[in-house]
């Protein structure tokens, strides 16, 4: 790979760097090599060659298959999916909140901050880490000094997050009550983050836990879980502005077999890809709304499949699809009818 940049370069030096390392269509005497150079201005050299990995041919020991412009249309093309992406993790942030209250807030708006009344506080809480015993994976023990720092910790964070909310309602109460430091449940989920209102889930009675993931979102709550959590990654990539397309994923969410002839099994794994992450979306997306549009985030896809010297399918394969027809085939399947399972205790989830 690439050695990285130890010396300072003009941004002049740096387009011409690409060149050297075989990105094509930079020419230093053509008109459009100002224009690059000032593109690069923008964007940053680290950040531009983020997206030439998936072109570096080790045999040769540079890049291979793509132009400087092909690169640029890349890059813009990542942001168009982290666009689409994010404002879908966007709406399934303000379900799970709205969810979190109204189960919160049947009984007493303010019974958020007793967390022994809401919470598991016996047994062991497998969502809140594990421990090794004896050879066996535990749950945490949770108990009620377990149950009453996690509320200290909590409400300790939240007078912070309350007082610096730019939330209407929210700087409305905090100028106008003066006897209370929180709000009510339906006020308080405003000002959480998307990892604190996935903790508050973790944290519930079981019970609570299973209204959530079966009839909400029609999944089984480790499955609910372990894909808002990635949907929290993946969330923090787009406001940073990472590269998601070529994203390689360390852990990941159950994925259903029926998704296999998707996906890229080259390797007899599940691929730890873009494709994961879209899977996990489309779930959750489906739950909510049946007739959440689609059509934008495939057409961004199929759109960074092309325009380069590698073939399309290679391309589809380096973010965990099959080919590039099974990027359409995924979304699509998304249309037909799903099978759902009942169980004894009156739950239901879609397959």
């Amino acid at each position: 790979m690439e050695k990285i940049m130890e010396h300072h370069l003009s941004y002049v030096d740096q387009v011409l760097l690409f060149k050297k390392k075989g990105i094509t269509g930079i020419d230093q005497n053509s008109i459009k090599f100002e224009k690059q150079v000032n593109t690069l201005k923008i964007i940053g050299y680290y950040k531009l060659k983020q997206y030439s990995y998936a072109f570096w041919d080790h045999d040769n020991n540079q890049y291979m298959g793509i132009s400087f412009d092909e690169l640029v249309k890349r890059y813009y093309r990542d942001q168009r999916l982290k666009q689409e992406i994010f404002q879908a993790i966007g709406d399934i942030e303000t379900a799970l909140n709205n969810e979190i209250s109204y189960i919160l807030g049947k009984t007493d708006p303010y019974l958020y901050l007793d967390f022994e009344k809401w919470c598991q506080n016996s047994g062991r809480n497998k969502y809140l880490g594990t421990v090794k015993r004896r050879g066996r994976i535990m749950g945490v023990k949770v108990d009620k000094y377990k149950i009453k720092n996690e509320e200290l910790a909590f409400l300790s964070q939240l007078q912070h997050q309350v007082k610096k909310s730019n939330y209407i309602d929210v700087q409305k109460f905090e100028r106008t009550d003066r006897t209370r430091i929180f709000p009510t449940v339906w006020l308080m989920v405003n000002t959480l983050s998307f990892g604190q209102s996935i903790y508050l889930v973790k944290l519930m009675l079981p019970d609570n836990r299973r209204e959530i993931s079966q009839k909400l979102f029609h999944l089984d709550i480790k499955s609910l879980i372990q894909s808002l959590e990635l949907l929290n990654l993946i969330r923090n990539i787009c406001c940073h502005n990472g590269d998601l397309v070529d994203i390689s994923l360390k852990t990941m969410p159950k994925v259903a077999t029926k998704y296999r002839k998707y996906l890229n099994m080259d390797n007899g794994n599940y691929p730890h890809r873009l494709a994961i992450v879209i899977i996990s979306l489309l779930d959750l997306m489906y739950s909510l709304n049946k007739k959440y549009d689609f059509k934008y985030l495939k057409r961004t896809l199929n759109s960074l499949c092309k325009d380069t010297g590698r073939t399309q399918n290679y391309l589809a394969k380096r973010m965990g699809f099959k080919d590039k027809n099974s990027i359409n085939a995924l979304i699509e399947s998304y249309k037909d009818k799903r099978a759902i399972t009942f169980y004894p205790d009156g739950s239901y989830i879609y397959r």
